[in-house]
């Protein structure tokens, strides 16, 4: 299965840290598809890399909404695979994130429209621990690369985010979201996650009606 991929290094502000961010143009990992399955490769053996993959379909009459999130390690030819245990859905779209290093690859598999938008401005608040969003939902991932800042930390996180559900954090349905990321969840063995982010993370957010996608790597 065909897949169209985009390797995007983006530059934001960090208010809370006062540095611009630079853009980033390492390679990152290559997504490939198959039936029922992602394949990661040109990782290094042993490696792992982060995947979230969002789509959508139809169930008989019925459209229905799934996620794939996954921690997947590289064997020794340096490839990782995700099995989904399921038909891969009518449309999707995919982020894999190399853990050792931050780079990352957009992607979707044949049929699929990969819609790359903007980080919306001022995302980030001053206080590093918020997403925020004008949308009604979003599947968000955050992952920090081994090495990021505290060392100590790292691994994937992610949740999918409601207006005015509990992730929200402005207390309202308001068409806006507030995504506390401390909340989200680990991606396979990955710790709790940290209070705020932080130079060299990863973010990622889907929209969950569009599966328009965005995605940052946060400098120093």
């Amino acid at each position: 299965m065909h897949a169209r991929a985009l390797v995007v290094g983006v530059a934001v502000v960090l208010v809370g840290l006062g540095a611009e961010v630079p853009a980033f143009g390492a390679p990152g990992p290559q997504v490939a598809f198959e039936e029922s399955s992602v394949v990661v490769d040109g990782l290094a053996p042993g490696d792992e890399a982060v995947l979230l993959g969002v789509g959508r379909g139809f169930s008989g009459f019925l459209p229905y909404l799934v996620n794939f999130s996954e921690l997947v390690t590289a064997d020794a030819a340096g490839e990782a695979r995700l099995d989904l245990e399921r038909s891969m859905p009518e449309v999707s779209v995919w982020v894999a994130v190399a853990l050792a290093d931050g780079a990352y690859t957009l992607a979707a598999p044949e049929g699929s429209e990969l819609r790359q938008v903007a980080l919306p401005a001022r995302a980030i608040p001053a206080s590093l621990a918020r997403l925020e969003d004008a949308r009604r939902s979003l599947q968000v991932l955050w992952v920090r690369p081994v090495g990021s800042p505290p060392a100590e930390v790292s691994g994937g996180w992610t949740a999918r985010v409601v207006d005015g559900g509990p992730l929200d954090g402005d207390g309202g349905e308001n068409r806006r979201l507030a995504v506390v990321l401390d909340l989200l969840a680990p991606v396979g063995a990955s710790p709790a996650p940290p209070a705020k982010v932080a130079a060299g993370d990863v973010l990622v957010g889907v929209d969950l009606d569009t599966l328009e996608i965005y995605a940052v790597r946060l400098g120093a």
